[in-house]
């Protein structure tokens, strides 16, 4: 039986005040993106979309600093902040709720972080990487806030998270998917 995969990624902002992008992927190709803010919102979406998998861009373990997770993903060079500053624990405690909400709902959720899973494929164009794994239609990604951008990202790491194409960094704290290294 086929079955259609439906991934959603989200930028999440720490406030609902502030924008939070979304990208959805079925079966590998971009099919929506743009701005949601409040949780409502996002519930909407999930409620909807009924993905299999989400994919977001926080923090979805607490930790006083540094998780162990964190300290592994910079010895591998990537440049990640500790859920515990001020300004990322709102972002986490709303991570930790949207996570709540769909894993209730059965839904796979993934934590990544987008800067990281880019520069992990080993391309410098944000197109050539994103390509690799999705189709991504006539959008152009210049026009596009960071927000969805980033979205489009955590929605490209579900589509190879499906595919058994990522790369895990885990430790006892978490796991943080990334896009793999792409062979040319």
């Amino acid at each position: 039986m086929f079955r259609e995969w439906r991934i959603l990624g989200l930028d999440l902002s720490g406030s609902p005040k502030n924008p939070t992008g979304y990208a959805i992927v079925i079966d590998g190709v971009l099919v929506e993106y743009g701005i949601v803010h409040g949780d409502e919102e996002i519930e909407y979406i999930v409620r909807k979309l009924k993905p299999q998998v989400v994919v977001i861009d926080a923090p979805l373990s607490m930790s006083k600093g540094f998780r162990e997770v964190d300290r592994e993903m910079i010895k591998r060079g990537f440049k990640v902040l500790p859920p515990s500053w001020k300004g990322m624990r709102k972002l986490v405690f709303r991570a930790l709720k949207i996570k709540d909400y769909c894993e209730k709902r059965g839904i796979k959720v993934l934590e990544t972080h987008p800067r990281s899973a880019l520069k992990n494929t080993g391309l410098n164009s944000v197109k050539d990487a994103l390509s690799k794994y999705i189709n991504l239609g006539d959008v152009v990604l210049e026009k596009l806030s960071k927000d969805i951008l980033d979205a489009i990202v955590c929605a490209t790491v579900g589509w190879a998270y499906v595919n058994r194409d990522v790369e895990v960094i885990a430790a006892s704290d978490g796991k943080i998917f990334l896009l793999k290294k792409v062979s040319l």
